[in-house]
C-alpha cells in the first residue's frame, strides 16, 4: 500500500471510530464501505462493519454475513470467532454456534472454551463440560470461574458433591477474601443435604 493510500485509510479508520462512538451509525457505514475499497482484503474492516450490524443497526444476519468474511481473510482471530459464536447464539443457531467455540478452542481461547462449556453445560451434555471446564482452567489457572463451573456440575449434576466442595474450598484457600465462592459452597453443600447421593459431613 503506498504511503498516500496508507494515510487515506488511517484517517478513514479515524473518522469511522469517532462516528461509531457518537452513534452515528449510517455515517459510520459509509465511512467503512470507503475503506473497504482501499483494503478490500482486510479482515478488521469487515469485523467492524460487523460489530456495526450488531451493536448499531441490530441486524444479526448481516453481521454473520461480514464476519464469516473476515473469518475466511482470518481464521485465527480468535476474538472474530468467539464472536461469530455469540451472534450464531442469539440467532437460535446452537450447532454453529458451538462450531465456531470448537474452533476457538483449538486456538486455546479462554473465552471460547469457557462459552463451548456452558453451552453443553446448559444442554445437559455434563460429562462434556466437565472435559471442556478442564481445559479451561489449563489454560487460565488464575480464572476461578472455570473451577467453579467444574464444582458446580460435579456437585449439581453428577452427584459428586464431595469432590465439587473440595474444588470450592481449594477456591477459598486460594483467594481468602472470595465471599462469592464461600457462598456457592454454601449452596452446593445444602443441596447435597437435599439428596445428592454421597454422604457430606
Amino acid at each position: 500500500m503506498r504511503g498516500d493510500t496508507l494515510k487515506e485509510f488511517q484517517q478513514l479508520k479515524n473518522q469511522y471510530i469517532t462516528e461509531y462512538d457518537n452513534g452515528k451509525y449510517t455515517d459510520a457505514l459509509k465511512t467503512i464501505n470507503k475503506m473497504k475499497k482501499i483494503r478490500p482484503n482486510n479482515a478488521e474492516v469487515y469485523i467492524n462493519t460487523a460489530k456495526l450490524y450488531e451493536d448499531g443497526f441490530r441486524e444479526l444476519k448481516k453481521a454473520i454475513f461480514y464476519r464469516k468474511k473476515a473469518f475466511k481473510l482470518d481464521n485465527k482471530n480468535y476474538i472474530n470467532i468467539n464472536k461469530m459464536g455469540d451472534v450464531y447464539y442469539r440467532l437460535g443457531d446452537k450447532k454453529r454456534a458451538e462450531n465456531m467455540w470448537e474452533e476457538g478452542m483449538k486456538l486455546k481461547d479462554y473465552i471460547c472454551t469457557i462459552n463451548l462449556g456452558e453451552l453443553k453445560f446448559y444442554s445437559g451434555k455434563y460429562e462434556e463440560a466437565i472435559y471442556i471446564f478442564e481445559n479451561a482452567v489449563n489454560l487460565a489457572r488464575e480464572n476461578i470461574y472455570a473451577y467453579y463451573m467444574i464444582a458446580r456440575t460435579k456437585g449439581e449434576h453428577l452427584g459428586k458433591p464431595k469432590e465439587a466442595i473440595g474444588i470450592c474450598e481449594y477456591l477459598i484457600e486460594q483467594k481468602p477474601n472470595n465471599e462469592n465462592m464461600k457462598y456457592k459452597m454454601a449452596v452446593l453443600k445444602q443441596k447435597s443435604r437435599w439428596g445428592c447421593t454421597e454422604c457430606v459431613a
